[in-house]
């Protein structure tokens, strides 16, 4: 990828400068109205819906699972996103995705759009319980994480191996879009892809180092053993428990307009998609 498709332009969205010690942008309205929306958007795409919970130890949590499986023969692709409150734009662009009917065909799908319904409803990026789940994926403390475990660990709910799995996510001190890429298995990467296709709208994050960790282009592949951290995000315990083949996590930077976030993260998802419904027909 040459330098100039990362440069300056002019049409470029502009960085509003407003999240001072976090974020401070919008905020969803209601998640009740969000989950609505994408259920019905679900419906008329054909996936099945189920909630998730434990009634007896958790009655006022559920999550909702969303689930295409169009053929046994395609590879199955694992998206979430709301594991923070304070990153609306995650939802709301897979809920926009999925209104224009813009997941391709050709791969099976299992879909979190909402895993942490309080924290998005009251715009936090912690639990109801004051804990990041995003961090508590080793330790599982908190109810949403449990309930998400016992789903991944349910046999009948598990697929063969994911081909990728896709965390959405925001920064709210980045200056552009970036990703992380965790590929342990060394299959084709699609990471300069993404970053190409999002760099014709969006700013990509130009530094070389980008949330502590080495990066080239707006690209983290982390090189330690990440199963030895002592906090595990929702990617990593994908990959520990070997339930992925590699995670992609994308990232906004959250100080700009949540409609230029939105449509950078639609243009990420589509454009790892489709490079992965290619690869499975060339293998």
């Amino acid at each position: 990828m040459s330098e100039s498709s990362l440069s300056s332009k002019p049409d470029l969205p502009v960085r509003l400068n407003r999240n001072l010690n976090g974020y401070l942008g919008e905020k969803l309205d209601s998640v009740d109205g969000y989950l609505v929306e994408i259920l019905k958007a679900a419906r008329r795409l054909e996936f099945s819906a189920t909630w998730l919970g434990d009634k007896i130890r958790h009655p006022n949590l559920e999550l909702l699972w969303l689930r295409r499986k169009t053929s046994p023969d395609q590879p199955w692709v694992y998206i979430s996103s709301g594991v923070h409150g304070d990153e609306p734009a995650g939802p709301l662009a897979l809920l926009r995705c999925m209104q224009s009917g813009a997941l391709p065909e050709g791969l099976n799908y299992d879909i979190f759009p909402c895993l942490n319904p309080w924290g998005l409803n009251s715009g936090s990026r912690l639990t109801s319980t004051g804990i990041d789940l995003n961090r508590d994926y080793k330790s599982l403390q908190t109810p949403e994480a449990q309930i998400h475990h016992q789903w991944f660990q349910s046999r009948k709910n598990h697929p063969p191996n994911y081909l990728a799995s896709i965390c959405i996510h925001e920064d709210w001190e980045s200056e552009g879009f970036y990703l992380y890429e965790v590929n342990p298995g060394k299959l084709p990467s699609h990471a300069e892809f993404v970053i190409e296709e999002v760099a014709r709208t969006f700013p990509v994050e130009s530094g070389a180092m980008i949330d502590g960790m080495p990066a080239q282009q707006g690209i983290i592949r982390p090189e330690e053993n990440i199963e030895l951290r002592e906090e595990w995000p929702e990617a990593i315990y994908m990959i520990a428990h070997q339930i992925s083949l590699r995670n992609y996590t994308l990232e906004t930077s959250s100080d700009y307009s949540l409609k230029s976030r939105v449509s950078a993260h639609c243009i990420a998802l589509q454009t790892l998609l489709e490079r992965l419904r290619l690869e499975s027909e060339i293998l």
